[in-house]
């Protein structure tokens, strides 16, 4: 076997029949696929240049970890960080991307993995994995070789809508009573209405309209992740395209006319994710999320989508609305200087330098409880 690592994602346009039949093969997300790693990495190489390990059997590709690199130097110690695309700090973060191997080939998943080993690194940051026997495989194999880390497991709540035949059955009790208290008391005013948007045009303008609601409502708390313009354009720009494909939708909830609540949802086969979702605080008292989520698990039950994730983080309204927990992963290891500056340390300051260089980022309290900057 053959393993080729590819620097420039201009250069993996040959590869995009096959990266999408490894994907199906081995069930993988959405977000590793190669529409959306090769828009992240079109945004984003500036922050984390792409990595992508192609693993080849004579002339049939069989394996794809898509990855993506940083280096720097800090107090003399130089860091060379491979991460899996999608989740880098200071990026926009796609969940559940990570190697991607061909169902018919016993030999691929360890050569592919042998073959991360040979990027060039001696920090290993993957965060929001799929929870799969190849993860399991990746983080033994570094725990046989490195100083790594115990998994770190990350809640990503999903909804499953076969069998359901009355959403609001799904719902908690108290969600299912103010959802019908709201629905009946706002239909009867005439002040209720719903909106399934597929147009290109509409779904950019909708985001536009979800980037400013966003930056408004963390205003006072940090600040909007769309402040920074990459952030922006990659959701305006995702937004755009899969609506051009056929492969999303933004549903509305409209109350008095004005967007009470809305979310860019994304389709993959059986499967919906919904991908950005947003509030108007003006409308709280109205739930406009649980009118959102009626309707739109509604309208895709209907569609015959069989899952519907609803993104990392263990927000209270997502099993409110029906979700069960399903987890993503996260496995950090070191090797080389970085292991030992580890090891002889707990050197006065690593902690420090953890921490300013994302060694130690998503990890504690922060990665188990998985809040998000949608809540």
């Amino acid at each position: 076997m053959k393993i080729d690592v590819i620097k420039d994602f201009s250069k993996l346009a040959p590869y995009e029949k096959d990266w999408e039949r490894i994907r199906r093969e081995s069930g993988g997300h959405l977000f590793s696929s190669y529409l959306w790693i090769t828009k992240w990495y079109g945004h984003f190489s500036s922050i984390a240049e792409p990595r992508v390990v192609v693993l080849e059997r004579g002339d049939e590709v069989v394996g794809i970890a898509p990855l993506a690199y940083q280096s720097q130097t800090v107090k003399g110690l130089k860091i060379r960080t491979i991460w899996a695309a999608g989740w880098v700090g200071a990026t926009h973060e796609l969940q559940s991307v990570g190697p991607m191997c061909s169902e018919d080939s016993k030999e691929a998943p360890g050569e592919l993995l042998n073959g991360i080993l040979k990027v060039g690194w001696n920090n290993l940051q993957f965060n929001g994995l799929p929870d799969s026997p190849l993860t399991a495989s990746l983080h033994g194999l570094l725990a046989s070789k490195y100083h790594t880390e115990d998994v770190v497991k990350i809640p990503r709540p999903e909804v499953r809508l076969e069998g359901v035949q009355d959403i609001l059955s799904i719902f908690s009790d108290r969600s299912r009573r103010s959802t019908r208290k709201n629905m009946r008391s706002l239909n009867e005013e005439n002040r209720l209405e719903f909106r399934r948007l597929t147009e290109p045009a509409a779904v950019t303008s909708s985001m536009v309209e979800y980037i400013e609601m966003h930056k408004a409502r963390w205003a006072s708390k940090g600040g909007s992740i769309f402040s920074d313009a990459k952030q922006a354009s990659f959701l305006l720009d995702s937004a755009r395209t899969t609506a051009e494909r056929g492969e999303s939708a933004v549903y509305q909830t409209l109350i008095d006319g004005r967007i009470a609540a809305q979310a860019l949802t994304l389709f993959d086969d059986e499967r919906a994710c919904v991908y950005r979702l947003g509030t108007n605080d003006d409308f709280l008292e109205h739930v406009p999320g649980y009118l959102l989520f009626l309707e739109l698990l509604t309208d895709l039950s209907s569609r015959r989508f069989k899952v519907v994730d609803l993104g990392t983080g263990a927000e209270d309204f997502k099993y409110r609305v029906g979700a069960k927990d399903n987890h993503l992963v996260n496995i950090h290891s070191m090797r080389g200087s970085l292991a030992l500056a580890r090891r002889v340390s707990h050197i006065k300051g690593f902690d420090r330098l953890a921490e300013s260089t994302g060694i130690k980022k998503k990890t504690g309290k922060e990665a188990k409880d998985g809040r998000s900057e949608e809540e």
